[in-house]
């Protein structure tokens, strides 16, 4: 029996930090002129599961790459559902599913790589039944699959560790340490610029932020901004880079793409999504963004 009323109380709260411990990567990749055990990220979102614009092929095909693939992992950055509702912009007449038929297809294809999902996020597609229903589509599949607590309404704070060393007296310490920011994004989609401006705002005002991932415009793009650290503690000034990922969607250009005068993406864009690299060496860390 409940004492206490949960009125109010936020149930996906953004301020908790999600931790993550991955083993040290058998993958190793050329980092300039030497070999380090490297993990990589790809940043999804923008599926729009239930659309028919959608491309479910290279989504399906991606899926079981990244089943085989031992390193690899990926963040979600949300609407992965189109989730067309009577009260939205889109209509439910013009669906290949309906809402409920491709949350259950969703979950059906994210079931076999549950454990390389590292963290989540709604997006303004998801957010439209939550507005109107109380139903949170994408929070409903991560719940199916086991693992909502790695899922937030809006920002993830992601603290990911690599391997594990001795640590003498203390037990054991990650070899390193990345603090990956996930949130939707904001912006429209016509000019990259803006989604990047918003980015870096964004990014420069979360100290400690290493990699900052958004989706929403549709438009891809990976930029590498920095900030000036005044830090009287150490009596140092230091400059401290972090990397931005803006993710490609997975809609074919026609329908809204096109009705909305979208920059259209090329198909390698499309089919491939940004690759975020990082490092498990112990020296420094290694971040690389591509795609």
């Amino acid at each position: 029996m409940h004492t206490q009323s949960t009125k109010g109380r936020n149930m996906l709260p953004d301020k908790r930090i999600i931790k993550r411990q991955l083993p040290l990567p058998h993958t190793k990749t050329l980092w300039g002129w030497k070999e380090h055990p490297t993990i990589t990220i790809y940043p999804i979102g923008d599926l729009h599961l239930g659309s028919i614009e959608a491309n479910e092929k290279a989504w399906s095909e991606f899926v079981e790459y990244i089943k085989n693939e031992p390193d690899a992992y990926i963040v979600i950055v949300g609407d992965m559902l189109d989730n067309a509702t009577k009260n939205s912009v889109a209509s439910p007449f013009e669906q290949r599913y309906r809402p409920l038929e491709a949350k259950n297809i969703l979950a059906d294809y994210l079931k076999p790589i549950a454990d390389k999902i590292l963290c989540g996020v709604r997006g303004n597609h998801e957010n439209r039944s939550v507005k109107d229903v109380d139903v949170d589509s994408l929070y409903d599949v991560f719940c199916r699959l086991n693992i909502e607590d790695r899922y937030r309404a809006g920002t993830a704070f992601l603290s990911l560790n690599i391997g594990e060393r001795a640590a003498g007296k203390r037990g054991t310490r990650p070899i390193q340490n990345y603090n990956i920011v996930v949130t939707h994004g904001t912006g429209g989609g016509k000019q990259t610029g803006s989604g990047i401006n918003n980015q870096h705002r964004f990014g420069n005002s979360i100290d400690g932020c290493d990699v900052l991932v958004t989706g929403h415009t549709h438009n891809p793009s990976i930029t590498k901004p920095a900030k000036t650290v005044f830090d009287s503690r150490f009596n140092e000034i230091r400059i401290e880079p972090f990397v931005c990922v803006q993710c490609a969607s997975w809609l074919e250009y026609c329908g809204y793409p096109l009705q909305k005068m979208l920059t259209p993406q090329t198909p390698w864009s499309n089919d491939v999504p940004q690759k975020i690299e990082i490092s498990g060496t112990r020296e420094l860390k290694l971040i690389r963004a591509t795609m």
